[in-house]
């Protein structure tokens, strides 16, 4: 069951234009090919930056955000974009793992960058490559290990690697989590000694989320029954960064999709996850959008967000 606060009310004629409007946005993501869609997208120029702030969800990110790294560094590396950032913070290093795509490939791989103090970054180049593209590097730790889940959609599974060497860049193909889909921004969550995964699985319209748990990270993986937990929604369905705790209350973050790809971010409070129930309710509407200027002008759709000491360290990614 999915709880969502009641939409304002509107005229039957703005509700009408409303309903076919959206409607016609979802028979273009429907029947404009995938491929395409993502050809196109994929030469956007993604920038990602970082920011130390006090509230993950009410910050407001402008120019004076530090970029990782700059267009301009980019352009030295042959790189045209990157995105999809997500992070580790281990013996006061932070590793940074992100979406790569060189100019003039049609094929994103994996990249990571360190950083000691978030403000100088080292660009250790690509630790993941696949013959099929590869996004959405979904780092955590788990029984003193790490694990990388990055979308691999074109292989039709959610494929899991594993590394004990940050540092060193070695991950290996531990196998697949789930198979069969085309499976988009997988993203694996630990509660309550289990172990839950959302995944976007529509045709290219970014509206529907299933949800699978597993006793075990790497045991056997079943649909909740409560599955998919989003239908016909594109503003709540695709993941868009590592969920968090905010006052022990679980926040997953999802992509707004429903007028275009990158028009921003929505959190969703998570009040119920058991193996039998699931229920959540709109959070925050817009956690990130673009801000009309600067790097992130256009454009925002992905968050990863870790507590410090002083409150929270968030990566984002935008385009002009």
């Amino acid at each position: 069951m999915i709880v969502r606060p009641a939409p304002p009310a509107a005229s039957d004629g703005d509700a009408t234009l409303a309903r076919g409007l959206t409607a016609a946005r979802r028979l273009a993501r429907r029947f404009v090919p995938w491929s395409i869609r993502r050809w196109k997208g994929r030469t956007t120029p993604w920038l990602i930056a970082v920011q130390q702030v006090g509230d993950p969800l009410k910050h407001r990110w402008t120019d004076e955000s530090q970029l990782v790294l700059t267009p301009e560094e980019l352009n030295q590396l042959g790189l045209a974009f990157v995105a999809d950032p997500f992070a580790l913070h281990v013996d006061n290093q932070w590793f940074l793992f992100f979406e790569q795509m060189r100019r003039g490939s049609s094929r994103a791989e994996i990249a990571m960058a360190t950083s000691s103090d978030l403000r100088t970054w080292h660009y250790c180049g690509v630790v993941l490559s696949e013959r099929f593209h590869l996004s959405y590097p979904y780092v955590f730790e788990s029984g003193g290990a790490f694990y990388l889940v990055p979308e691999a959609t074109d292989s039709g599974s959610v494929r899991i690697y594993r590394s004990s060497d940050l540092a060193g860049g070695k991950w290996d193909l531990v196998g697949a989590l789930l198979e069969g889909a085309a499976f988009k921004d997988s993203t694996v969550v630990s509660h309550e000694g289990l172990y839950y995964l959302f995944t976007e699985t529509s045709k290219g319209t970014n509206d529907e989320l299933q949800l699978f748990w597993a006793d075990e990270l790497l045991g056997s993986w079943r649909e909740h029954p409560a599955s998919p937990v989003v239908t016909a929604d594109a503003d709540a369905a695709r993941p868009g960064g590592r969920p968090i705790r905010i006052d022990g209350q679980l926040v997953r973050f999802a992509q707004r999709c429903s007028r275009r790809y990158g028009e921003g971010l929505a959190a969703h409070a998570i009040t119920q996850l058991t193996p039998a129930t699931y229920a959540e309710e709109l959070l925050v509407d817009r956690v990130l959008a673009g801000s009309g200027h600067g790097w992130n002008a256009a454009a925002m759709h992905h968050l990863d967000a870790h507590r410090d000491r002083d409150g929270w360290v968030l990566f984002a990614d935008g385009h002009k």
